[in-house]
């Protein structure tokens, strides 16, 4: 659980974020599962990435703790929620 914890807050500390494969890099480097890690850092992020679909549906947004109360959504390509 400590790993998890180093590594999440690796995650967050990461200028410009971080994208799946130096998560999988970090998480290798620090022993740590980054899926674990990332979930456990989302309600610290400031800015988070994810596909529509999960945004727009809320038992995926409630399964990784994400709400959109006080929140900005930016959606790019929104001509694809047509």
């Amino acid at each position: 659980a400590e790993a998890v914890d180093r590594l999440g807050e690796r995650l967050l500390a990461a200028r410009g974020g971080v994208d799946v494969e130096e998560a999988a890099a970090l998480g290798r480097r620090h022993g740590a599962c980054p899926y674990y890690a990332v979930r456990k850092a989302l309600p610290l992020a400031d800015v988070v990435a994810l596909p529509y679909t999960s945004l727009l549906s809320e038992s995926a947004r409630g399964a990784v703790g994400i709400g959109l109360r006080g929140a900005v959504v930016v959606v790019d390509e929104a001509h694809n929620l047509a």
